[in-house]
Order: C-alpha cells, then sequence, then structure tokens
C-alpha cells in the first residue's frame, strides 16, 4: 500500500528520518520537476507543522499528501501553483495548435499565464 511505502520517501529525504525542513523539502520537489522557492518550500511545511517548530514529522507530511483540504494561506503560493498549471496547459495546446498560441500571446504578450474569462474568450 501507499503509507508503508510513504515512509521510505520520507525518510530518504528527511533529516535522520525524524525531520524534514524547507531546504530538505524544496530540494524534493525540485527533483519532482515542481519549482519552488524555500520561503514556499518552508509555507508549505508550515501548512502541517502542528508544532511551530520549522520542520514536518512524518506524520505531518503524511496529512500533506493525504489531505484533501490543505490550506496554504499564501497568495504567492497559490498565484505560482495556478500560474504553473495554465504554462503547462498552454505549452500543451499551442504545441498542438500555434494558431491558438499567436492568440494567447496577443492577450498575454507577457506571458504571466493569469488572463481573466474576458480575455480568454478574445483568444479562443
Amino acid at each position: 500500500g501507499g503509507r508503508p511505502n510513504l515512509l521510505k520517501v520520507f525518510k530518504s529525504f528527511s533529516d535522520a528520518g525524524d525531520f524534514c525542513g524547507p531546504e530538505d523539502f524544496q530540494r524534493v520537489l525540485r527533483d519532482l520537476g515542481m519549482k519552488v522557492t524555500l520561503k514556499e518550500a518552508g509555507k508549505l511545511i508550515a501548512a502541517v507543522d502542528k508544532e511551530s517548530k520549522g520542520a514536518m514529522s512524518y506524520e505531518e507530511f503524511s496529512d500533506m499528501v493525504y489531505s484533501q483540504d490543505l490550506q496554504v494561506n499564501s497568495q504567492d503560493v497559490m498565484e505560482r501553483h495556478v500560474r504553473a498549471i495554465a504554462k503547462n496547459l498552454m505549452d500543451q495546446v499551442t504545441a498542438r495548435n500555434p494558431q491558438l498560441g499567436v492568440q494567447f500571446d496577443a492577450v498575454d504578450p507577457d506571458r504571466r499565464y493569469l488572463i481573466d474569462k474576458g480575455q480568454f474568450r478574445s483568444a479562443v
């Protein structure tokens, strides 16, 4: 099952197998292809860190992985996540339809990947 394997994963990147701090967590997320800053890794840990120790235990890590409703109270983390999803989607769309990519470039020339519904409608 998943949880015994999750313990192995946690022990592979945590400090002596007990706690995982922001630096280790950032490295793991980057190894998985997720671009996060040290500050963002710290905010993700803070969302599950029950004792405010600046690191997460295996139990807290498990809560993070299996939580249906993890609350990260940070607008910048949420915006980066939304932009990463939008970028991935746009890369896939423009690879299949370059003309649509040109139209999206017209409404989002800086490639911020944050467009509203009106801009989206005008692009399609």
